[in-house]
């Protein structure tokens, strides 16, 4: 009966013991659980502590559960820094506001420190840089992001290897919503350029070109622009980013600001191109001698078809005799070119008339300045033969900017652009021009 109640005892002690180190993880790991919370909590009580804005998308937000003991609430930086860390979460800090964005997902809500090279791959740098891109607008420049209204740019890198001195190559391909047509292939003749279509029936159908703050006036030549003096182009589209010019910009509006100075050393560029210029569809003639087998057989097919009793052996006086007409008769002028006898008059019209025009165009460029002193000058010498014997195209120009901080509030400038053109084409003879 003792050792009964001797085993019993024992027992109830071992299980006892077993219940005990059963029960205590369960206490525990309750315990760790409740010190885990949603990030947006740790971001509320870090806002509230700290006085700042957080801007985040609960979506993104979602599943990921944070540690509460391992925040330092009373300091900012270090309580980013750790989550950053330690869970799959980004931060851009502006001021008093922190915008947050999901770098990885994870399946599970353990630390995602494994994820730290997708960190550092992140892709979104390359689309904040192009969304804080300054465009000119009417009112002066503001950053892409900060605009409404649609806007194309091009930049300097982008005009550049465009071996043409016409305006309406620098921009064509460049930009949605444009269409540059070249109605006439002179040389230095202005392109035809449209921005989405027409957009007035009575106020003409150009865009309106501003240079530098300056609108040019309707019907200036576009290729008395310069396109090596140019530094960027943007264009604007609709009418709410055009609306400052009213009715002169319903047609859109194209900006063009030219090469400005810049603080450093002074740098000087001298860019020349030489190239030659062919008829890319030249299309095949025959020559005279083919085109006299040609009008033989048209008149004899015509000959055959007006009777029965009629042959291709026919000669001029039996076709006379059965009534042919003038149409249906071998000119005597086509006998030698049939016969095939040489040194007879065979003008090849291609040659006679076309011709492999050179174009060159050499660009000088200086630019500098100071602290409150900036300078740029550019002169440019464009010289084009036309495929066209007889038609060529010279242009002089010359571009200077100049500007200088006389304070704070203060600043002035100068900007004096001169173009002086000269032409030649068949039927048209001489001109020139200076703008």
């Amino acid at each position: 009966m003792k050792k009964t109640a001797i085993s019993i005892a024992v027992l109830g002690v071992l299980c006892l013991s077993e219940m005990t180190h059963a029960y205590v993880p369960a206490t525990c790991q309750q315990s760790v659980n409740s010190a885990r919370i949603p990030v947006k909590q740790v971001f509320e009580k870090l806002g509230k502590k700290t006085r700042t804005q957080f801007f985040y998308s609960a979506s993104d937000m979602q599943g990921i559960l944070v540690d509460d003991t391992k925040i330092n609430y009373s300091s900012l930086k270090e309580a980013l820094s750790y989550l950053k860390k330690s869970y799959s979460i980004d931060f851009i800090i502006q001021n008093n506001t922190v915008t947050v964005r999901r770098i990885a997902k994870s399946s599970d809500n353990r630390p995602l420190s494994i994820h730290m090279d997708a960190m550092k791959r992140d892709t979104i740098s390359p689309r904040e840089k192009n969304i804080d891109e300054v465009v000119m607008v009417g009112y002066g420049k503001q950053n892409r992001k900060d605009i409404s209204g649609s806007i194309s740019s091009i930049d300097e890198k982008q005009m550049k290897g465009v071996a043409s001195g016409n305006f309406g190559d620098i921009i064509a391909g460049k930009a949605t919503g444009i269409q540059v047509s070249q109605a006439n292939a002179s040389p230095g003749s202005s392109p035809t350029i449209r921005v989405r279509g027409i957009g007035t029936l009575t106020a003409g159908s150009n865009p309106l070109i501003v240079v530098d703050g300056f609108p040019l006036t309707e019907g200036t030549n576009l290729n008395s622009i310069d396109p090596n003096s140019i530094a960027k182009i943007d264009i604007l589209k609709d009418a709410a980013s055009s609306a400052i010019y009213g009715s002169r910009g319903a047609n859109g509006v194209i900006l063009i600001e030219t090469k400005q100075g810049k603080k450093g050393k002074m740098e000087v560029t001298l860019d020349s191109y030489y190239g030659i210029q062919t008829r890319s569809d030249k299309a095949k003639l025959v020559d005279a001698y083919d085109m006299a087998v040609f009008m033989k057989e048209s008149r004899d097919n015509n000959y055959l078809s007006k009777g029965a009793n009629r042959s291709i052996s026919d000669d001029t006086a039996t076709r006379k005799n059965k009534g042919a007409s003038l149409r249906e008769l071998i000119p005597d002028y086509l006998k030698p070119y049939l016969e095939r006898q040489p040194g007879l008059i065979n003008t090849d019209w291609y040659n006679t008339v076309l011709r492999p025009a050179p174009i060159s165009q050499t660009t000088f460029t200086v630019t500098g300045g100071g602290d409150k002193s900036k300078y740029a000058f550019t002169g440019s010498y464009l010289n084009q033969k036309g495929i066209v014997i007889g038609s060529d195209y010279e242009k002089y120009s010359t571009n200077v900017n100049l500007s200088t901080d006389l304070s704070d509030q203060l600043k002035i400038g100068v900007s004096h652009y001169t173009v002086f053109l000269t032409g030649k084409h068949p039927g048209y003879g001489i001109g020139r021009k200076k703008l």
